[in-house]
């Protein structure tokens, strides 16, 4: 057990002990699964083919939603969970979550209108003094429609024919989603779990009465094979994970086919302070965009996919820039100004389509003649993640662990590791270059660090912007030489 939460990457040691549960694909569904068994008392292993939360939750939006669009269509239930969701993030990882200041100008077309927007926003406020935490209640503040002047002096360039008025509210925002992971992952292992980046599992290990005894995997970084033991196995490997179950899938998932979603980090200004949510003139695609100093970032656009781990094409890259412009007169992106393209996976409700599901999918393979002690869990949403997990750890301790008690054992854990915007760190390497070197250096011993993007794209975020990546990739290479070059930066142009 490693009460500070250090990730050590030893597949040898961890191989040598059996587990109660493995966790397959570190992304945050399957952090925040680890997370809530290991708070149940189970000794938990998290396996992931590539790097920590490396995929589709590296490229997230950062923002945390409550739920405000449900309401427009009463959909209490989404939203309940939604407000739900949000206050687990603000109440467990306080210092990594920020209130959000959320604006949409409506033109009165469609739902985009004050008579509907108006009883949304105060049943918004009503339901979420019920359903939200006490913590979530102060941080986020209320909402409110505002006049047509009112919005233009906070956004200037928002399109101004036919402008009514705006929509204010606020939701969440996180500004280093790697670390909401990794604090996660600190904690599992600061209860005696453990964490292994670049270990892909290959098939499950079975007994003769078709029981799981655990999964056999490969080291990729060795290329060697290798075996875990454990009673039970939880399959999050997202749009991979149909794959690894091959005929334990369960019947009628058709539906969770995969679809293309990705968002863009634009290098050029917004004028406002607000999160602005637009959509291009005479409909389509609802966009947020959020200011990031001299920079953008936008999402999110959603495409067909014939396959997992997609990248969109020109076509939809310049596709995206046009609905930004026709939503924004005032605001010109250019396909020269995308700095970062930060592309994932999300189950569709239909093959071929770019309509995404709103239902996670939940199997037990052993409820269906399958293997007795195998589970998949196929999230939807970021936001959520922590309440899906909870659902299905809850299943899994059912089945698998029935006299596990409940959560809440007061054990302490690690607190999050403090780290520094990228300004904010190459400041201080430029004048206390040692106390910087200190600082990665505890990330690189203690975070499963491999690569130097591991380190700089998913431990820290000092590495999105591409230029600042190369200054970052220096420094840190000179401090340690030992980190290796890995795959093509994801989603870099």
């Amino acid at each position: 057990m490693s009460v500070d939460g250090a990730i050590r990457r030893d597949p040898e040691s961890a191989a040598a002990e059996p587990f109660d549960l493995i966790v397959v694909g570190a992304g945050i569904h399957g952090a925040a699964a680890a997370l809530e068994a290991s708070r149940r008392g189970l000794r938990v292993l998290v396996l992931d083919r590539g790097d920590f939360g490396g995929e589709t939750s590296w490229s997230s939006l950062r923002i945390l939603h409550g739920g405000l669009r449900y309401l427009q269509s009463f959909d209490l239930v989404r939203f309940r969970e939604s407000v739900k969701a949000r206050s687990w993030y603000v109440r467990e990882l306080p210092s990594l979550v920020e209130p959000l200041v959320c604006l949409m100008p409506l033109y009165g077309e469609g739902p985009r209108r004050k008579t509907l927007l108006g009883p949304a926003l105060a049943l918004n406020e009503l339901l979420r003094r019920v359903w939200a935490a006490d913590s979530e209640r102060d941080l986020i503040p209320g909402s409110r429609l505002l006049g047509a002047t009112e919005v233009r002096n906070r956004f200037p360039a928002v399109r101004t024919t036919g402008l009514q008025g705006g929509a204010l509210w606020h939701d969440a925002y996180v500004s280093q989603p790697q670390r909401v992971l990794i604090e996660m992952l600190r904690r599992v292992v600061s209860r005696g779990g453990s964490a292994l980046n670049y270990v892909e599992a290959t098939g499950w290990c079975l007994d003769d009465g078709n029981r799981i005894l655990g999964v056999e995997a490969r080291d990729l970084l060795t290329d060697t094979p290798i075996t875990f033991a454990s009673r039970a196995v939880l399959n999050c490997a997202g749009p991979w994970a149909r794959g690894l179950d091959g005929a334990n899938w369960p019947a009628g998932t058709e539906s969770h086919a995969p679809s293309l979603a990705f968002n863009l980090l634009l290098d050029c200004p917004l004028d406002t302070a607000s999160t602005v949510a637009v959509q291009p003139a005479g409909g389509g695609r609802t966009y947020f965009l959020h200011p990031m100093g001299t920079r953008t970032l936008a999402g999110t656009y959603h495409a067909a996919a014939d396959g997992p781990g997609g990248t969109p094409s020109e076509a939809q890259i310049s596709e995206f820039i046009g609905d930004l412009r026709a939503a924004i007169p005032g605001f010109a992106p250019a396909r020269s100004d995308v700095l970062r393209v930060l592309a994932g996976t999300l189950p569709a409700k239909r093959v071929g389509t770019d309509d995404v599901e709103t239902r996670d999918l939940w199997a037990d393979a052993g409820a269906r003649g399958g293997p007795e002690g195998l589970f998949t869990l196929v999230g939807v949403k970021y936001t959520t993640a922590p309440l899906a997990a909870k659902r299905a750890v809850k299943r899994i301790v059912q089945r698998c662990f029935p006299t596990v008690g409940g959560t809440g054992d007061g054990m302490t854990e690690p607190a999050p590791r403090p780290v520094p915007a990228w300004q904010e760190f190459a400041d201080l390497a430029r004048n206390h270059r040692e106390q910087a070197r200190v600082l990665v250096q505890a990330i690189v011993d203690n975070e499963g660090v491999t690569t130097v993007e591991d380190l700089l794209l998913r431990r820290v975020d000092w590495g999105l912007v591409p230029s600042e990546f190369d200054e970052a990739a220096r420094l840190a290479g000179s401090w340690f030489p030992e980190l290796v070059p890995g795959e093509a930066e994801p989603g870099s142009d």
